[in-house]
């Protein structure tokens, strides 16, 4: 069976989610005025902003047990994160970039006043 799955060059993948609410005439409209926004305003810079979550979070592993007796495992519970706001501009590859604690309004405004200054 794996060699038909081959020879067709079938093969198994993971799917890419896609939120059920995704509007694709709303998203090309949104290309569309882009496009038009970044004409009119040739001579100003655009930066594209993301922040991301790093950090460790604690999981349970797999541990070899008697069939029927239910493993317990001593573990804290914890999560420990850094978030990292980022401005880019693609066109010079400049970018602008904060370490934060948490993420909330504050900090974005706080952000947004370092990236301006």
């Amino acid at each position: 069976m794996s060699d038909l799955l081959r020879n067709l060059k079938i093969k198994k993948k993971t799917g890419r989610p896609v939120n059920i609410k995704k509007d694709y005439k709303q998203e090309e409209e949104f290309k569309k005025i882009f496009k038009k926004k970044v004409k009119e305003n040739k001579s100003k810079d655009i930066f594209f902003f993301d922040e991301s979550r790093f950090g460790l979070m604690a999981s349970l592993g797999k541990v070899w047990n008697l069939r029927g007796i239910k493993p317990l495992i001593k573990t804290i519970m914890k999560f420990n994160y850094t978030y990292l706001y980022k401005a880019v501009n693609p066109k010079t590859g400049e970018s602008f970039s904060l370490t934060m604690p948490v993420i909330n309004t504050n900090r974005m405004n706080k952000f947004l006043e370092e990236f301006t200054n």
